[in-house]
């Protein structure tokens, strides 16, 4: 079941506070993440229909991370895992993007990085890859020209890797499908002209060729020419010793996920707007409270729930689980009222039937 069933203590009424509460939060969270699968250097949250795409993607993204530090080494790849979030739905990713033709985008925290991915792309293991590069990149090469590095992502994008007996094969340099048709015929690439303009759908191609032909001899510094001659791509191979990842998974507890929620809001707030500090303050003080509820602290845990509440008076499953603290504590007349107010803050039905089914069990 979901997290730690000891601290129900086998009662029915917290039975139902945990399913009506974080039926709450996945009905409005933009995470929604149930699920967290794990290799030993990555994480995928995601929810239960999404998970062979999950274990597809983290033993792509340890055979990329394999290849990187063979060809670059230890250095390179990071210790701390990587963490990938697949929305749930198309309607879902749509709100991370600003336009039809993202399907994958990179965001740095501070200390973690994060991964978003469109797991209905055509091509998902390739968006994948390239956005573990720009990772790689951000902690390697933090000040490489946008257009290089978009190429060389585009370049470990389709990399392979193929088994030779007890040795496994690194196919790199295949020129992608998707950009043939536009360096088909093409004899340079003015370089110049690249950098100096924005980055396009058909950027990718000439700098996908640039780094096939610069890259990975380049070093932080060098000086690119002004144009490069491109000629014939053939694939280039290198063997290295790999042995695929144990995967591990596991349901996440509702601390877990209010943690990841108020994180993931912070990284990648609606409408590319900042979280104000005030929200984000109400955000902290409601996990808090949370958390000491679960610990069995629920005098100390009513306060913070309440400042919550009050700082945002909106959230219905915030007014839930203060109903849920106040019944524990057997103030039955506030957690009606709270109840009440949980009923009319709900913005949809999944909210509005969460907050009723909870009266219902409470009363």
């Amino acid at each position: 079941m979901l997290g730690n069933l000891s601290c129900l203590h086998n009662s029915i009424f917290l039975s139902v506070r945990w399913i009506a509460v974080l039926y709450c939060f996945l009905a409005g969270w933009q995470l929604s993440a149930q699920t967290a699968i794990r290799s030993r250097h990555f994480i995928f949250y995601s929810t239960p229909q999404n998970l062979k795409a999950a274990e597809q993607g983290l033993h792509r993204l340890e055979e990329l991370r394999a290849a990187i530090q063979a060809l670059h080494g230890v250095q390179w790849v990071s210790t701390s895992p990587l963490r990938i979030w697949m929305p749930a739905n198309e309607a879902a990713w749509k709100k991370f993007t600003a336009t039809n033709a993202e399907q994958g985008i990179f965001v740095s925290g501070q200390g973690r990085d994060w991964v978003v991915v469109n797991p209905w792309s055509q091509n998902f293991l390739e968006v994948l890859s390239h956005e573990y590069i720009h990772a790689v990149l951000h902690r390697t090469l933090p000040n490489l020209p946008t257009w290089f590095e978009e190429g060389i992502c585009e370049y470990y994008s389709n990399l392979l890797l193929r088994r030779k007996g007890a040795r496994v094969e690194i196919v790199l340099g295949q020129l992608p499908e998707r950009h043939r048709q536009i360096l088909e015929g093409m004899l340079s690439i003015d370089i110049d002209q690249l950098a100096g303009k924005p980055m396009t759908i058909r950027s990718y191609a000439p700098a996908w060729a640039i780094a096939y032909h610069l890259w990975p001899g380049y070093k932080s510094g060098d000086s690119f020419p002004a144009k490069l001659s491109i000629g014939p791509f053939s694939p280039r191979t290198i063997s290295i010793d790999y042995m695929a990842p144990e995967l591990t998974q596991s349901l996440l507890s509702r601390r877990e996920i209010n943690e990841l929620e108020i994180e993931f809001r912070n990284q990648f707030p609606s409408a590319n707007q900042p979280v104000e500090a005030e929200t984000a303050q109400a955000e902290s003080v409601f996990l808090e409270g949370l958390r000491l509820s679960d610990l069995g602290q629920i005098m100390q845990a009513i306060p913070l729930l309440e400042k919550a509440c009050l700082l945002r008076p909106s959230n219905s499953s915030w007014w839930n689980a203060l109903a849920l603290a106040y019944q524990e504590n057997k103030q039955t007349s506030e957690a009606r009222v709270a109840i009440e107010k949980a009923i009319a803050t709900a913005k949809n039905e999944t909210e509005s039937a969460a907050a009723k089914s909870l009266q219902r069990s409470l009363f």
